[in-house]
């Protein structure tokens, strides 16, 4: 081989071979691609270059493959854009299963109101948080107390008391039904399918509420 390339050899015993050297772009040490391939002559533990005739024809007459590791670079970069895919469309449906969960338990509670349930109500008519409690249930109607989360004073930091006691109540109880509160109730949008209509003459006559929130047993329900 060596005769071929036209490298003479004065000594048979010495160790000879031509080494191919694979050029990479490296990042951080990673290889990326290929920038070429350079054949150097390796003689005993010396590597000596060719010269550009010997380079010419170890070119024209050998054909090497590059590496696969060449390219690890773009491999890793392939798959790790696979992995955070496919991560991020797990995360995705984990949270729309909490969201279908969370939406069923809504719906659960107010389709089967029991007393003692609560909910937090909102309306354009006066500001203000309110709160209604299930008193009673008979049927498909429900009867709700309501109160006013009261306004704090100015530098008062105390905590809200939220009484549903008769003697605190400032509305009258309300009967109203199962579909309309859960007509009244934000569950799978921003914007609630109607509103909750209930007569209260200290508010002006027919008032209509939105319903946020709402607790079981003191625990808030889809959140």
């Amino acid at each position: 081989m060596f005769e071929e390339l036209g490298i003479k050899v004065e000594d048979p015993t010495q160790q000879m071979q031509v080494e191919v050297r694979q050029k990479c772009f490296h990042l951080f040490w990673i290889p990326f691609f290929s920038l070429g391939k350079m054949n150097a002559l390796r003689k005993d533990v010396k590597l000596y270059n060719l010269t550009p005739e010997l380079e010419a024809t170890l070119r024209r007459d050998t054909v090497y493959k590059t590496p696969w590791y060449t390219y690890i670079g773009f491999i890793l970069v392939f798959f790790g854009f696979i992995l955070y895919n496919a991560n991020d469309k797990y995360e995705e449906y984990k949270s729309k299963k909490l969201l279908e969960e969370q939406q069923a338990a809504k719906r659960e509670v107010l389709t089967n109101p029991l007393i003692g349930d609560q909910y937090t109500m909102t309306t354009d008519k006066v500001r203000g948080v309110f709160y209604a409690r299930v008193a009673d249930v008979k049927s498909d109607s429900v009867l709700l107390k309501i109160v006013q989360l009261r306004k704090r004073a100015w530098g008062d930091f105390s905590a809200e008391i939220i009484s549903f006691d008769d003697k605190d109540l400032k509305f009258a109880p309300q009967w109203t039904t199962k579909a309309e509160i859960l007509n009244a109730t934000l569950i799978e949008s921003y914007q609630c399918n109607d509103s909750l209509q209930l007569y209260l003459p200290e508010l002006g006559g027919i008032t209509p509420f939105e319903i946020g929130e709402m607790k079981r047993n003191e625990k808030g329900v889809g959140r």
